[in-house]
């Protein structure tokens, strides 16, 4: 649900949220997510693909799950949220 201004209501707790994200290059979308979560509290772990040996086969796999090969990709309690749009 959204609320005046087009901004979902931060939750009444925190979720655990992954991020995958891409800190080799700049990502605005990347760090807007990152805001967003510390702003609203969240414990977060942000996944950075392009520093792992295996972070394309994981970006591959990711896209497999969400149909979607775009990052920051949301996941909360192991379920995929969105990315920052």
């Amino acid at each position: 649900m959204r609320h005046q201004g087009g901004r979902r209501p931060p939750p009444a707790r925190p979720p655990d949220a992954g991020l995958p994200a891409r800190p080799a290059l700049p990502c605005v979308c990347s760090k807007r997510a990152k805001s967003l979560l510390t702003d609203i509290g969240a414990a977060y772990k942000a996944v950075e693909l392009d520093t792992m040996d295996d972070g394309k086969a994981i970006r591959a796999e990711l896209a497999n799950l969400t149909d979607r090969t775009s990052v920051p990709q949301i996941w909360i309690n192991g379920e995929f949220v969105g990315g920052c749009k």
